[in-house]
């Protein structure tokens, strides 16, 4: 059975940083049981833990999909590679970084993988492009609303727009 709550956080900061993050939901589009349901604008951020480097380009889609959350995750990791993606410093630069936020109301905590997103309640620039396209999708683990999420976050890097949504052409 599909399911319609899965938000996908994703982030470049090499290279042509928006063609990546387009090349990255247009593979996204093609998965198999996979349709894009909405996106953010996308924002512009600084980096978070490894600061020397260049600024991000964030944005956060929700899609349905019939995978299950591995078969996802594996999918999504084939893809940063086919975008160029090297994994040398932790927090480190990369043309593509695709993270799984939320998966409906799925807690999962593997070596694989962990839902919801561990970090997302300490991070601006994915609450903020989150709560553009769900401000009142209900959190798992606290019951709260990604908008109360954001209000509360103790981050307070910018982010800025960058590209709004009405001036984004994905199709």
């Amino acid at each position: 059975m599909a399911c319609e709550a899965v938000f996908v956080g994703l982030g470049s900061n090499l290279g042509e940083r928006l063609e990546n993050i387009l090349q990255a939901l247009e593979f996204i589009q093609g998965m198999p049981l996979t349709k894009i349901l909405d996106y953010s604008s996308v924002y512009e951020t600084a980096p978070v833990g490894y600061r020397a480097q260049g600024n991000f380009l964030n944005q956060v889609i929700q899609i349905t999909t019939g995978q299950t959350p591995v078969s996802f995750l594996e999918k999504s990791l084939v893809i940063e590679k086919k975008l160029g993606r090297r994994r040398r410093i932790k927090w480190g630069p990369r043309t593509l970084d695709v993270d799984l936020l939320f998966w409906g109301n799925l807690v999962v905590q593997t070596d694989a993988l962990v839902l919801p997103h561990p970090q997302i309640e300490s991070r601006r620039f994915v609450l903020e492009p989150l709560c553009e396209i769900a401000p009142q999708f209900v959190t798992p683990l606290n019951q709260k609303t990604v908008q109360q999420l954001r209000d509360e976050c103790a981050d307070r890097n910018a982010v800025t727009l960058y590209l709004p949504k009405e001036e984004f052409t994905f199709k």
